[in-house]
């Protein structure tokens, strides 16, 4: 009986976590920025195609609809990191982390030098919801992942990024 009610504790919580209204952007980089979902919602942004949301197994969960990003690439490729020389770009990472806990990670190379990076979009609008009237608020989606669901990061709050 005490598992269950742990369990069913656990489940309350994770329903307590805000929308976000911004990205902040910091770590081994020269300046810190945030970028607020205003900001997001003027820039020139894509349609994206409707993407099959899949857990860790690799089982199908839900379809994302009406979905529109900006390339997280066009984001980051203003930012200066904290090396100039290319032979380091190769040691950054970027942990993305949404309000609960929740982290992905992409490295420098997986978004500039393959084409994963092409794939990896700031979502600013989800099923036909512009992101400020989207509960999920600021999301990230990785469109090319098999298991879809495992780099979706919802509520989306802070960029940070690391020089190994």
């Amino acid at each position: 009986m005490i598992p269950l009610l742990l369990l069913g504790g656990n489940c309350m919580a994770q329903n307590q976590f805000s929308s976000t209204i911004q990205i902040i952007i910091q770590g081994n980089i020269i300046k810190n920025d945030t970028i607020y979902a205003d900001e997001l919602a003027k820039m020139k942004d894509n349609k994206l195609k409707d993407i099959a949301i899949r857990n860790h197994l690799g089982e199908y969960k839900f379809t994302m609809h009406g979905i529109r990003g900006i390339a997280l690439t066009e984001i980051l490729k203003n930012i200066e990191l904290d090396h100039s020389s290319p032979k380091d770009w190769s040691r950054y990472s970027f942990w993305i982390e949404a309000n609960d806990g929740y982290k992905v990670c992409f490295s420098w190379n997986e978004l500039f030098n393959n084409t994963v990076g092409e794939q990896v979009y700031l979502l600013t609008q989800e099923n036909y919801k512009p992101i400020n009237n989207n509960e999920n608020s600021i999301a990230l989606i990785s469109l090319s992942d098999k298991m879809s669901g495992r780099r979706y990061v919802k509520r989306l709050e802070k960029i940070t990024v690391l020089y190994q």
